[in-house]
């Protein structure tokens, strides 16, 4: 599944109008991930992504822009650490030294999850 997310990649690009962003950064590799999303009642109706890094890197941000689509964000919200990034490193069959990219998309959750909370709180 890694190499199909890598060449036919979902969700590349940019949202014309997103309620949140995150970014995660691996400066040991020097590769970075920005996840981009737009929410309706609640839920992710569209998630983009920019990967600048390697075929992992891709492949990480493709899958979880596509297993983002729909989802509710009381989901996202109840994540526990680690959740994510076995379900990714399942799904896309990484390697024990690809992992540390799977953190990375667990990481844009966890921010996209507190950004939305955040912000919902600010306007109560």
């Amino acid at each position: 599944m890694l190499w199909q997310h890598f060449r036919q990649p979902f969700g590349t690009g940019s949202l014309e109008r997103s309620d949140a962003a995150a970014e995660a950064f691996d400066s040991s590799r020097s590769q970075q991930l920005r996840v981009e999303i737009s929410l309706v009642c609640q839920h992710i109706e569209e998630a983009r992504f920019k990967a600048f890094g390697g075929v992992v890197l891709l492949a990480c941000g493709s899958w979880l822009c596509e297993w983002l689509a729909g989802k509710n964000l009381a989901l996202l919200q109840q994540l526990k650490s680690g959740e994510l990034v076995e379900l990714l490193s399942s799904q896309l069959e990484l390697q024990p030294a690809e992992r540390p990219l799977a953190f990375l998309a667990e990481d844009i959750v966890l921010q996209l999850a507190e950004t939305i909370e955040s912000t919902d709180s600010g306007k109560e």
